[in-house]
């Protein structure tokens, strides 16, 4: 049964390709004006950008000029110059004000040129576009808007951009332009609102829980909402109308952010080191290689550096497609919301702007705002995401919680049963070994002191027994160490395994090295008991099993790791016995928990074994 998130985000995903779709079958406003106004359009691109206005008409009068059906042209080259040419006959009312529209709101320059050259010779009549501060525009509009005389006229307009060169065009009544204009700011005001209102929540999620997969869904949001509103002009009106070339200066920097935080966010949602490390190793040298092509995209000419920048979006659609889907097939939770949200939404956006913007897709309301409703269905279906994970992190917590709980039971239990193993061990030694020793002196001691009342020969001598018990205190000496080694405390770790070895160097044992390079004060002290009973445990495994010659016992620093191996050469054991390994084992891999500590134990049948503890000198 699907989970409740994932099936309401496959209806939104669904919902929105139904209304995609029926927005593709209505016809185009553009296609409904050419039909009105029966007005004839000719275009001609000019790549040597030098064509003057007389030159124009009279490339026109040759017929160089191309006629077009529709209310839209591209320039093969950005570095070209558009020129668009038509005649407009003469309004039915003398008053009726009739407006040029042009579009899109980030073209460089637009110059509109009446044909009355006794006018104006040579100098264009008004003059619109980015590198014309807002406020010098010739009408208070997002797009390049020109009032037209209600006399009948024949028009030229020269375009020129950077970036893409794209032409789309109306004329439109007083009331047509009034009625658009509010629809437009009406979108806009919702799309705003939308961006927004998401943006401002998911900063106080991040301030609230400090998770910084919502700072990067903030970032790139307020970026993509930068760009949107750079390219559509309205940027320019409301944020900065006395600065020019707005959209040259904005977009790049939108740009960069969006391609630097988008895979920040998708890295985060999907915490890539915890449950896919071999792709979150592909992570940091493909964010460096994109930080390298952002900064060309931002230092060279816009034409040139906004082609980087895109190529730089394309790199990292491709990426976090990838990681989405490896995601998916490892089963991570969070993988079926970014599936959703990146193959039904982010994808075709991506594909359908793109596609419109370089002349690949038909001159259409969907098309022409892909990049609006995408970033908007993203915006809400992500966020929605978002809440959804806070819920699927307190899951996650409470089960590891549980976990831990269940860890804890486990290591009190087993530390109870090495406590217990290690008693027994103690009631041995002391009964064979001290016990035993004792008993022997004190019957010699009693034969003594019967022999000096009967004359008879005691059992042992008096050297004798003064040996037996120097060995019964050495022997309680090492089996206090063993218990607590007092060199620990006083001496330091490493002093107190140079004595452990010290007591191992005995005929018959195999040959112990000691290879320290670290300072006794990097060691934590609270690490240092623990560190000491996993040499003593993994040293008394070699010398109960391991038949070993050779014992090698490390202590070294690599940056902030600190690395202690135990190895030996003896005969290994197999994995089968590691997975059934006994309480020795157990307690290692405990101690090593203890102290927030990687415990790794290698070992080969024939070729020995080694472990290897590493742990953060912070």
């Amino acid at each position: 049964m699907l989970k409740k998130p994932f099936w309401i985000g496959s209806q939104f995903a669904a919902s929105f390709l139904t209304f995609f779709f029926l927005l593709i079958s209505l016809p185009t406003s553009s296609e409904e004006l050419a039909q009105k106004q029966k007005t004839e359009y000719y275009v001609f691109e000019d790549s040597s950008q030098v064509l003057s206005l007389n030159q124009a008409k009279a490339l026109k009068s040759e017929q160089r000029f191309l006629p077009v059906s529709a209310n839209r042209f591209s320039a093969d080259s950005s570095g070209s110059v558009l020129w668009l040419n038509f005649y407009i006959p003469k309004a039915e009312k003398q008053s009726a004000k009739r407006y040029l529209v042009i579009g899109p709101g980030y073209l460089d320059q637009v110059m509109l040129y009446r044909d009355a050259s006794s006018e104006t010779g040579e100098e264009p009549w008004l003059i619109s576009g980015d590198s014309v501060p807002f406020s010098d525009k010739p009408v208070n509009h997002p797009l390049h808007v020109f009032p037209l005389d209600a006399e009948a006229r024949e028009y030229y307009v020269r375009s020129t951009s950077e970036g893409i060169l794209r032409l789309n065009w109306s004329i439109q009544s007083q009331d047509e332009f009034a009625a658009a204009n509010q629809l437009s700011t009406f979108w806009y005001a919702i799309l705003l609102g939308v961006l927004a209102s998401m943006i401002l929540y998911n900063l106080c999620l991040y301030i609230s829980i400090r998770d910084t997969a919502y700072l990067f869904y903030v970032l790139y949001h307020f970026s993509a909402a930068l760009l949107i509103y750079s390219l559509s002009g309205y940027a320019g009106q409301l944020l900065w109308p006395g600065f020019a070339n707005s959209t040259n200066s904005v977009v790049p920097i939108a740009l960069t952010i969006m391609n630097i935080s988008g895979p920040l966010f998708v890295y985060n949602f999907l915490e890539l080191p915890r449950y896919l490390p071999e792709k979150a190793k592909q992570f940091k040298p493909i964010l460096i290689l994109v930080s390298l092509l952002a900064l060309p995209g931002l230092a060279l000419p816009y034409s040139l550096g906004s082609s980087i920048l895109y190529t730089c979006s394309l790199i990292v659609i491709v990426m976090i497609g990838y990681w989405v889907i490896s995601a998916w097939r490892a089963k991570v939770a969070a993988a079926k919301f970014l599936v959703i949200n990146f193959f039904c939404i982010v994808f075709p956006g991506a594909l359908g702007s793109f596609g419109f913007e370089f002349g690949w897709l038909p001159d259409h309301f969907i098309f022409s705002h892909m990049l609006e409703l995408a970033t908007a269905a993203e915006t809400l279906l992500l966020s929605l995401f978002l809440a959804s994970r806070i819920k699927l992190l307190e899951t996650e917590k409470n089960i590891a919680q549980k976990k831990n709980l269940q860890l804890q039971s486990s290591f009190s239990q087993k530390m109870v049963a090495k406590l217990e193993e290690d008693r027994s061990h103690i009631a041995r030694e002391l009964h064979d070994s001290i016990g035993q020793t004792l008993s022997l002196v004190h019957i010699n001691l009693r034969s003594q002191a019967d022999a000096s009342e009967t004359s008879l020969s005691p059992m042992m001598d008096q050297q004798q027994t003064l040996a037996l018990l120097k060995q019964t205190i050495s022997e309680v000496r090492l089996l206090s160490h063993r218990l607590h080694p007092s060199q620990l405390g006083r001496l330091g770790l490493i002093t107190a395994l140079d004595s452990l070895v010290k007591q191992c160097r005995i005929e018959g044992t195999p040959l112990f090295k000691v290879d320290v390079s670290i300072q006794e004060e990097a060691i934590p002290e609270s690490k240092k008991i623990h560190l000491y009973r996993i040499v003593q445990e993994a040293v008394n495994n070699i010398l109960t099993h391991a038949q070993a010659s050779l014992c090698r016992i490390s202590l070294h620093r690599e940056n902030n790791l600190i690395f202690m191996s135990i190895q030996d050469n003896g005969c290994g054991f197999s994995n089968i016995l590691k997975e059934n390994s006994g309480l020795g084992m157990t307690s290692m891999q405990d101690r090593a928990n203890i102290i927030d500590a990687s415990l790794n134990i290698e070992s080969t049948p024939g070729e020995g074994t080694s472990v290897t503890v590493s742990f953060n000198a912070a």
